[in-house]
Order: C-alpha cells, then sequence, then structure tokens
C-alpha cells in the first residue's frame, strides 16, 4: 500500500510540475525509487541469507549482528506475537506501510526481539500430537471397533 500510494500520490504531482512526459516519467521514478530500492535491496539480503539454510548450512536467525534480515523477518515476527510495540512495526513493514527503517533504527526495539526471541525458542513446546503409546492405543481401539462391527 505505501508503494502505491507513494506511486499514485506521485503521478498526479509529477504531472503538474512537468508538462513533458519524459520529464515527469524522470522525476517520479526519482521519487519512488528509494522505496523500491529499499525493497530490493532487503528481499537480497533475505535470499543471499537463507542461502546456507538451502544448502545445509548453520543460520544464525537469534541475533541481529549475524543475519540481520532473517533475524528482522524471523525472529521479528515471533517476538511480534508477545510485544505490540514490535508487532506494529514488523506488520507495518511486512504490509510496505513503513521502511525498513522504522525497525532498522530502532536498536531498544531490536534489542527486545532478540529478547524475546530468546525467551521463546527456549520455552520448551507441548508435544503436538498424541504420544506413540496414546496413537497404539487409539490404533488399537479403532481397529478392535471394526472386527466388532464385521462380525
Amino acid at each position: 500500500m505505501k508503494f502505491q500510494r507513494c506511486a499514485y500520490g506521485s503521478i498526479p504531482t509529477v504531472l503538474r510540475e512537468h508538462s513533458d512526459i519524459g520529464d515527469a516519467s524522470d522525476a517520479f521514478h526519482e521519487r519512488t525509487s528509494p522505496l523500491m530500492r529499499e525493497r530490493v535491496d532487503f528481499a537480497t539480503q533475505l535470499d543471499e541469507q537463507r542461502l546456507p539454510m538451502w544448502t545445509g548450512g548453520d543460520v544464525d536467525i537469534a541475533s541481529r549482528e549475524a543475519n540481520y534480515a532473517l533475524f528482522s523477518t524471523v525472529a521479528g515476527g515471533v517476538a511480534a506475537l508477545k510485544d505490540l510495540d514490535i508487532f506494529r512495526a514488523h506488520v507495518r513493514r511486512i504490509g510496505l506501510l513503513d521502511s525498513n527503517a522504522v525497525i532498522d533504527s530502532d536498536e531498544s526495539l531490536q534489542q527486545r526481539i532478540e529478547e524475546l526471541f530468546r525467551i521463546e525458542m527456549s520455552t520448551p513446546r507441548p508435544c503436538s500430537g498424541p504420544t506413540r503409546s496414546e496413537m497404539q492405543a487409539i490404533t488399537e481401539a479403532a481397529l478392535a471397533d471394526l472386527g466388532a462391527a464385521a462380525k
């Protein structure tokens, strides 16, 4: 939306300011390209930082010092579920409503993301389903019910 607002909002402005369509096109590009470049650069960083994951390497996403783009995306997303200020900044960033600089320039927000991500990752998760013995009991009960129904 920010790109759309920036782009659509810039069109009437540059057309009012420039009678020549070539000049208007150049002015439009000058107004909108920094936002576009920021996003392309960020996407490029993400791809570069994800490559080791795709090839079986280790990637540190818990620290802003190691792989910042992945950190701000992954750890930021996890921390956003725990902190309203992080949530707001993260969603506005991925929704293209704010510049990346909103998080990139806020060191205290980054520290909070690191802290919440570390806490969340160190918290044991409950099992996501029945244990093996519970599953065996369910299966045996279902087979017994099938056997009884067949008789």
